[in-house]
């Protein structure tokens, strides 16, 4: 413990030293007795890490906001040199040096450390944590790699939710600053991105207008990688279902042929690049279409088919057997 201080720490161990914005000589021992008969403070029992915890986060957050900004830098700058000086710091201490570094106004080591707490929480499907740290740090980002950097990983974290439209208005702001850079890969890795996004805003049409731009840029810059991901979003996009997310046939409005080409075309492409997971996710979504194309077959050679099967109530869920005879 510092010559006359006394240090002072949140009571919450999960976040480590996270509450350590009050520092050694700015609580002498005389005050720190006080605030602890005031049950502002609670002492710690021997053994502890430390020597003092503060009974309410809002005693923090008060002592902490009547410091002046420039000794409230200091002492965050410190809590950043404390943390990494125990040696490379571990997954769960990235939030806390985030924070502490961008409250310090080090913004380059504040940014690092958010974009690896933000994979870090998307890692544990923490989407909720990981948007909370990306607007934390997005003031603080001034190099467009950054930038760009923490939009993805903010559309990573919306997609997680399936939050589709704040995709969209994430994944604008993410096109203009490709558009103003040049950078042609990240253009088309948005173009892509945005596709997504409107397929799960359930704007098909758009979705399919994004991917065929996708399929046309991979094409055009003879990325096969890309092209596979543009064909398995358009076929997505046309076939208005997700990957693995159809589990009826496809309804009659759906012309099947574009969906069913797309998924071809992706299916050779996982192929020839050795893509086992995309090879099955087309197969699959081909195997979707030929049962709808089949079903569609079978209704025009026995037109009045609904009218005559007798089920089980529940076993059959398609809209376009609702069955009229009392079920057996």
């Amino acid at each position: 413990m510092p010559t006359g201080g006394m240090v002072v720490i949140r009571a919450d161990p999960a976040t480590v030293l996270h509450g350590y914005e009050l520092m050694a000589n700015d609580l002498p021992v005389h005050a720190s007795t006080a605030f602890a008969h005031a049950m502002l403070l609670a002492e710690l029992p021997e053994g502890a890490a430390h020597d003092h915890a503060f009974t309410h986060d809002e005693i923090r957050s008060v002592l902490v906001g009547s410091q002046p900004r420039q000794q409230r830098r200091r002492i965050h700058a410190a809590l950043v040199d404390l943390l990494l000086s125990r040696g490379e710091p571990s997954a769960e201490t990235f939030p806390a040096l985030a924070y502490h570094a961008l409250q310090a106004g080090d913004a380059e080591r504040g940014v690092a450390y958010s974009i690896r707490a933000v994979r870090a929480a998307l890692d544990v499907h923490g989407a909720e944590e990981a948007i909370r740290t990306v607007d934390a740090a997005r003031e603080a980002a001034s190099s467009p790699a950054d930038r760009a950097e923490l939009l993805r990983l903010r559309d990573d974290a919306l997609a997680a939710l399936m939050r589709g439209r704040d995709r969209l208005a994430t994944l604008a702001e993410l096109a203009a600053l490709a558009s103003a850079l040049g950078d042609p890969e990240l253009e088309l890795d948005v173009t892509l991105r945005r596709a997504s996004a409107a397929r799960q805003a359930k704007d098909h049409d758009q979705a399919a207008d994004f991917a065929r731009r996708a399929l046309a840029a991979a094409e055009e810059r003879g990325d096969p990688r890309q092209a596979l991901l543009a064909q398995l979003e358009l076929g997505q996009a046309l076939l208005t279902e997700g990957l693995g997310e159809s589990f009826s046939p496809p309804p009659s409005e759906i012309d099947l042929d574009p969906p069913g080409e797309a998924f071809q075309r992706a299916l050779e492409l996982a192929e020839e690049l050795g893509d086992e997971r995309a090879a099955a996710a087309a197969r699959r979504e081909l195997a979707v279409v030929e049962v709808g194309k089949a079903k569609r077959r079978f209704l025009e050679i026995v037109p009045g088919l609904p009218d005559m099967i007798v089920v089980v109530p529940g076993l059959l869920e398609d809209p376009e057997l609702h069955i009229k005879n009392e079920p057996v």
